[in-house]
């Protein structure tokens, strides 16, 4: 994959999404892990998202969020070393080309971490959109939130 176009949060998104798919013990880098590593890599958007009303409610809701869809998150084996290579899976080879075009429709040079949210959230079967429709976090709300 090239990530000339991504910021570095967004940058920071895929890396934490490879070290999460290794503390699950997962051989591939899922839509699971993605989000997981939006939440590692920005934590002002996943507040965002995940959080509403004041400040100290938006921190303490998206947090219990955040706790909330780490424990359903499977565990499918044994940590993998963080020097194993993992490889993205074909639904997350998806979403990072669903995130370039999110960029590209709002002609944005930079591939961003709300493409990358946007972009999970397009992936209707998803374990990640599934997670975050969850807890309440839909395509549309996100695209209102994140004034998209």
């Amino acid at each position: 994959m090239e990530f000339a176009r991504y910021t570095e949060h967004a940058k920071r998104v895929v890396f934490f999404g490879r070290y999460e798919a290794s503390q699950y013990g997962s051989r591939e880098i899922g839509t699971e892990h993605l989000l997981l590593g939006l939440f590692r890599g920005d934590r002002a958007l996943a507040r965002k998202l995940l959080g509403s009303g004041s400040l100290i409610w938006q921190y303490a809701s998206s947090r219990k969020s955040i706790e909330s869809i780490r424990h359903d998150v499977r565990i499918v084996g044994p940590k993998l070393s963080t020097s194993e290579d993992i490889p993205l899976s074909n639904e997350s080879k998806r979403v990072l080309k669903c995130a370039a075009e999110e960029a590209d429709q709002f002609n944005d040079q930079h591939i961003r971490s709300e493409h990358l949210v946007l972009a999970l959230l397009r992936q209707d079967g998803s374990v990640a959109a599934r997670l975050l429709n969850k807890e309440g976090v839909t395509l549309e709300a996100a695209r209102k939130k994140l004034g998209r």
